[in-house]
């Protein structure tokens, strides 16, 4: 998958480490996080190095880890803010004095309606779309406002840049992040549906082909009576015919019960043959 090993090898030892996951858990979570950042049109290197970056920020929330960085790995696509840039600008609001400082600044300088204690208890992602909706909602349009502002949004955000604070905020960038999120989802959706239809498919073959294995002897012996009835009807006429169908037809029922042997196919054609010999004997 172009996953450097190194890399792969660190991320199972964290899901198996700091989350608690089995060896085989760890691979289906590693490959299915790859999967994930590939319907977001990230490569698989990029996507596993992200995991790595998140890890020690995403290992917190537990069981939802992983739909955690998922967010954080949207978020980061959608708005080419770094998972490092997203998760610094989280941790700056996870603290009491942190969500209260920005929700005060940001809702006296621009009129936003911003709840520090709802600020304070989002997750992950969800204290970005809280700033998201709240400018929008306010009526804030970042591409308009001057330089000292864009420089206080930033800042109150815990942005390291105004790029930063205009990629996040300016436009639809939590619209783009919502249709990217359901597009990556309805594709992931598919991928394992493919993967359910090969997993049928292939079970199907391998229980033909185990058919085809239980039935090669029984193919083998009809094939031995066609020749026989074709060879005795030849030489013999209809009494060669019914000889040889009544001798693979005891030879076929011996091999069902599992009781052909040579010696029971010898002592079935010596019957049948030596019933032949007086019948031909008698006229």
């Amino acid at each position: 998958l172009g996953v450097e090993s190194a890399t792969t090898i660190r991320n199972i030892d964290s899901l198996t480490k700091a989350f608690g996951q089995t060896t085989q858990e760890a691979e289906a979570t590693s490959n299915e996080i790859v999967r994930f950042g590939l319907s977001l049109g990230i490569s698989a290197s990029q996507v596993s190095e992200d995991f790595t970056e998140a890890t020690p920020f995403i290992s917190q929330f537990g069981d939802n880890a992983v739909n955690v960085f998922k967010d954080l790995q949207v978020q980061a696509q959608a708005t080419g803010v770094s998972i490092g840039s997203l998760v610094s600008a989280i941790e700056g609001l996870d603290t009491f004095e942190g969500a209260a400082v920005a929700a005060a600044q940001l809702n006296a300088a621009l009129g936003t309606s911003l709840n520090s204690f709802e600020l304070l208890e989002a997750e992950g992602v969800d204290k970005i779309r809280m700033l998201q909706q709240n400018l929008q909602g306010a009526g804030v349009d970042f591409n308009s406002l001057n330089r000292f502002q864009r420089q206080f949004i930033a800042s109150s955000a815990g942005l390291s840049s105004v790029e930063e604070a205009a990629r996040l905020f300016s436009g639809s960038a939590a619209d783009q992040a919502d249709a990217l999120r359901t597009n990556a989802q309805a594709q992931q959706d598919l991928d394992e549906r493919r993967q359910l239809s090969l997993s049928i498919q292939e079970k199907l073959t391998n229980a033909a082909q185990a058919f085809a294995t239980a039935a090669e002897p029984i193919v083998v012996v009809l094939d031995h009576i066609a020749s026989a009835v074709q060879w005795l009807a030849t030489s013999f006429g209809n009494w060669g015919a019914t000889i040889a169908v009544a001798s693979g037809l005891l030879g076929l029922f011996a091999l069902k019960v599992g009781l052909i042997t040579p010696l029971i196919h010898r002592m079935t054609t010596a019957i049948v043959t030596s019933t032949f010999v007086e019948k031909i004997s008698n006229g």
